[in-house]
């Protein structure tokens, strides 16, 4: 399978200053409307018609800015970015309220983004304004370098990796999606023919090398490796390490075995279930 290089794609603007691609005139008047829908059915299908309009025959990125952070996002290829550009306020609504509640108790709060894409997790809970650290950890060295102009643009807190998570220390092979770069995934072939050798870590290995005794919160968003994961997390580490909050993609048609079953083993509860995303929470605490 062919290795390739990301990080000289024509599409990697970082070294243009934030600014050179903000929206004007008709489009930028769109979003504006469409960030002030409101979280409805109505809302939501009126948004999705609407974004064609600012997206539509648009294939450079846009700088504008989400969660009170300025981000650089390209809408073409990469479905997380083109969701959030219009329409942040539908981004995870009840995912990010379970962080805010979180560090709304917390003096401090510890927060490790699997699958961090172009950091919109790590960036709200950054933008939340508590001490503490946040780990964001990206796979794909192209939609890293994105991660990275991200957090360089703003006065963050977030150490990033460009590393995939995985059940052992070394290197692994990354199968590429060219046509959505958040489906990329180390455990299922994209068959797009793409793929690229990356160094890979235990979560655990992580934490130690950023001398993170516990997180308080843990997002997986790995397309199919939340099961080697967690199964290598959860039998490596002791109970006073297990995060209070994990949130997790619901997809279990990707996994050999029941996570669900495995988190309600080792003490979580289900804290709320959306359409993408289950929330589960560590009993007890």
């Amino acid at each position: 399978m062919e290795s390739i290089e990301h990080n000289n794609s024509p599409l990697n603007t970082s070294s243009l200053k934030y600014g050179s691609y903000t929206l004007d005139g008709l489009r930028h008047s769109i979003m504006a409307i469409t960030r002030s829908l409101p979280d409805n059915w109505l809302g939501r299908r009126l948004g999705f018609t609407l974004r064609r309009l600012v997206h539509g025959g648009r294939d450079i990125p846009v700088d504008t800015e989400v969660f009170g952070q300025k981000l650089r996002l390209y809408p073409f290829d990469n479905k997380c970015e083109k969701r959030v550009i219009c329409l942040p306020q539908f981004f995870d609504p009840c995912e990010r309220q379970a962080l805010a509640n979180l560090a709304e108790k917390k003096k401090t709060l510890n927060f490790i983004d699997l699958g961090s894409n172009v950091g919109l997790y790590s960036l709200f809970v950054d933008s939340l304004g508590k001490k503490g650290q946040i780990i964001a950890i990206e796979a794909d060295p192209y939609i890293y370098s994105r991660l990275r102009y991200n957090i360089d643009n703003n006065q963050t807190k977030i150490t990033a990796h460009n590393i995939a998570v995985s059940d052992s220390n070394g290197t692994i092979t990354l199968h590429i999606n060219t046509k959505n770069r958040g489906e990329n995934s180390i455990v299922h072939n994209q068959n797009s023919g793409e793929a690229v050798t990356i160094p890979c870590k235990r979560l655990l290995t992580i934490m130690d090398d950023e001398q993170m005794e516990r997180a308080d919160a843990i997002k997986l968003d790995l397309e199919g490796a939340e099961e080697i994961v967690l199964t290598s997390f959860f039998k490596e580490a002791p109970k006073e390490r297990y995060p209070e909050l994990i949130l997790i993609e619901n997809a279990p048609d990707r996994w050999n075995i029941d996570i669900y079953a495995l988190l309600k083993k080792e003490g979580y509860i289900l804290d709320k279930a959306t359409r993408t995303n289950r929330i589960y929470r560590l009993k007890n605490i």
